[in-house]
């Protein structure tokens, strides 16, 4: 409705300038900093030959927009933008989701190292027991049982012979590598297939 090109250029400049205005004041409400949002506004503009009258007046109002963290967009890239966001929210969902799972298994590793450790640990004290056990038994036999074995034959009155020690085999197994590797494959036998395997045996 310009009467003259003059005209039509200075409501196109003031166009540009209310939309710019605009971004600014979407600038100052934040909608950034809301937890779930993206680090940009988008500012939407419904008509395509608005967006080109704004263009007209200010060549840089896209650039000039975005230094206040405001996206421009029309009905033609709209749809774009926001399929755009969805992919990188999916991608930001698939990371997080990453990072749970490698700590949680960082944590299992962790957890399975001490274990490991507690298992060496009271396999060491079990075989210092027994092998103790075992040294004060043979201690009973050499130098006890012979004795008290002299005094039965000496006339004493009992019936009960004193017996050898029973010593004790302590065969402590140690895990390796090749047990940790072993376990899925052990879990993926099913109740049936044990049940099968005992009948066959």
């Amino acid at each position: 409705e310009a009467e003259n090109e003059d005209e039509r250029k200075q409501m196109a400049n003031a166009h540009a300038t209310n939309l710019l205005k605009y971004a600014k004041d979407l600038h100052r409400k934040e909608y950034s900093k809301i937890e779930t949002a993206p680090d940009f506004t988008v500012m939407f503009i419904a008509s395509e030959s608005a967006f080109r009258l704004a263009i007209e007046g200010k060549p840089d109002l896209m650039e000039r927009a975005m230094e206040f963290n405001v996206v421009i967009t029309t009905p033609a890239t709209l749809l774009a933008l926001l399929r755009t966001v969805a992919y990188a929210w999916n991608q930001e969902r698939l990371a997080k989701e990453a990072r749970t799972i490698q700590k949680t298994g960082k944590d299992l590793y962790d957890a399975l190292m001490i274990l490991k450790s507690n298992y060496d640990s009271l396999g060491t004290k079990l075989k210092s027991t027994v092998d103790a056990y075992n040294k004060f038994g043979g201690t009973l036999d050499r130098n006890v049982a012979p004795k008290v074995r002299r005094l039965k034959d000496s006339g004493l009155p009992v019936t009960a012979e004193f017996e050898d020690s029973n010593m004790i085999d302590a065969d402590i197994k140690e895990l390796n590598a090749v047990d940790f590797r072993e376990l899925p494959n052990r879990a993926l036998i099913s109740d049936e297939d044990e049940s099968e395997a005992n009948l066959e045996s």
